[in-house]
């Protein structure tokens, strides 16, 4: 993995839970099989050892509170798992722009309601936890990953 893309995991992945520490220990042996930049983004797809521990329960999920700056552009970050294991990770520009090559990384943070219960959303040192926790353990109809797909 190239150095956005690792600090992005990390952040992505950062967190007191089960599952997120699953998560950790597949990244530790998943390998990176492909990378396509999109013009606007970028996804990069793993392969996770045959012998890798599978989340138990729910399966399939986006992780998606990441967002950050990379060499001036507003950039969100999605962590899809499929099956109990990564799938791939996406990391897009919002607005009209290209992907910026070089990336220099100004600033990855999480994105939360403000306040927790409006459609506000900010920029936040901190993580919105009981959030997290809702697309970690929600029943597996409840939220479908399947609607975001590759183009």
């Amino acid at each position: 993995m190239n150095e956005l893309e690792q600090r992005v995991m990390q952040m992505l992945l950062a967190g007191d839970n089960p599952a997120l520490e699953a998560l950790r220990i597949q990244l530790d042996s998943a390998k990176v099989s492909d990378r396509k930049f999109t013009g606007s983004g970028f996804l990069t797809e793993f392969q996770a050892p045959t012998d890798a521990q599978l989340l138990p329960g729910k399966q399939n999920f986006v992780i998606e509170d990441l967002v950050g700056h990379v060499s001036g552009r507003f950039c969100g970050f999605l962590l899809f798992i499929k099956n109990g294991a990564f799938d791939f990770l996406e990391g897009h520009v919002w607005g009209a722009e290209d992907w910026p090559d070089p990336m220099q990384i100004e600033s990855l943070r999480y994105l939360r309601r403000s306040p927790a219960d409006s459609r506000q959303m900010i920029e936040s040192e901190l993580r919105d936890v009981e959030a997290l926790q809702a697309i970690l353990y929600s029943p597996p109809d409840s939220q479908d990953s399947s609607s975001a797909s590759r183009s």
